[in-house]
């Protein structure tokens, strides 16, 4: 039979790992809405390119090229750096102890120039590493610093708003 695959056809895996892979063609409108890391001008653009840089003096500290899994925690870094409104200048792993593995918690890390008021968040790398990376930059793109968020929250009384009982709200 003519429609029969050959063993070596029936085990090869398109190479679709890329959110920039060919699989999709560059005229078809699908690849315009695929989630992708942030460009120039976008709002998350200077958090990810601090991301990046963070993440590449580590994986040559530790002798690792870039990956999938490298840029899961680019991406993360740079969302925790947006919604905390805190540069990434550096991202460092735990060492291991009596009761934690090392490489289990990533510190993201805004210098200060004193180490004693250094800001640090962490993050939980086997959720980083959970996370696809196309969710990841959906996160990115539409993360918002918590310090927004709060001031958004909290009525403005010059603006003159009115509940809908008619209420004035101050």
């Amino acid at each position: 039979p003519q429609n029969r695959q050959t063993p070596e056809a029936a085990t090869t895996v398109p190479q679709t790992s890329s959110v920039n892979s060919p699989a999709v063609p560059v005229s078809d409108d699908r690849r315009s809405s695929l989630p992708a890391p942030p460009q120039p001008g976008d709002p998350s653009f200077i958090a990810y390119q601090q991301s990046t840089k963070a993440v590449d003096q580590l994986n040559a500290a530790l002798s690792l090229p870039r990956s999938e899994a490298t840029e899961k925690l680019v991406v993360a870094a740079a969302t925790l750096g947006v919604v905390r409104d805190q540069r990434v200048d550096e991202i460092a792993l735990n060492k291991p102890t009596a009761t934690q593995p090392g490489g289990t918690t990533a510190f993201v890390i805004e210098k200060t120039g004193n180490p004693e008021t250094d800001r640090v968040s962490t993050l939980s790398m086997p959720q980083v590493m959970q996370m696809r990376l196309d969710e990841g930059y959906r996160t990115l793109a539409q993360a918002v610093p918590v310090q927004t968020i709060a001031q958004n929250l909290q009525p403005t009384p010059a603006l003159g708003l009115e509940e809908p009982s008619g209420r004035k709200l101050t």
